[in-house]
């Protein structure tokens, strides 16, 4: 199975829905997420489309494992409004990670920082290491 690159998905989204993230704003920033999350949201904004057709998008980003969704649906009934806010709430409670595998990328970046310290501190012993010897071989 291919992996998905870092940005695809924020690629993807903005290349669809550019014209809708409002000037100034971020638009998109979900980095590593999974395939089906960029089609489910892509399904939301398609229809959040036909509820809000003026609905401007100011950030959609993926953040402690669940994404966060900021919009701004320029309508002023509110039963709208409350009906979009509750579908957002439905699809941040789906898109979540798993609290069991939130923290593996921390895990991970964190044992990769360890090994690279580790690595770096033998090689400046096995440098020191070297200096004093060749200290000792110049020494009569």
């Amino acid at each position: 199975m291919r992996r998905q690159c870092s940005y695809v998905s924020d690629l993807l989204l903005f290349w669809k829905w550019a014209y809708r993230v409002g000037k100034g704003w971020y638009g998109f920033n979900l980095g590593h997420i999974p395939p089906v999350w960029t089609n489910m949201l892509d399904d939301f904004l398609a229809w959040l489309e036909t509820q809000c057709p003026d609905f401007e998008i100011h950030q959609i980003k993926s953040k402690l494992g669940s994404i966060r969704i900021y919009i701004d649906t320029k309508s002023a009934d509110e039963a709208v409004n409350a009906n979009v806010r509750s579908e957002i709430e439905k699809l941040r409670d789906l898109l979540r990670t798993p609290k069991y595998l939130r923290h593996v990328r921390t895990l991970r970046r964190s044992e990769l920082a360890h090994k690279k310290v580790g690595q770096a501190s033998s090689l400046s012993n096995e440098r020191i290491a070297r200096a004093a010897q060749i200290k000792s071989n110049q020494t009569p």
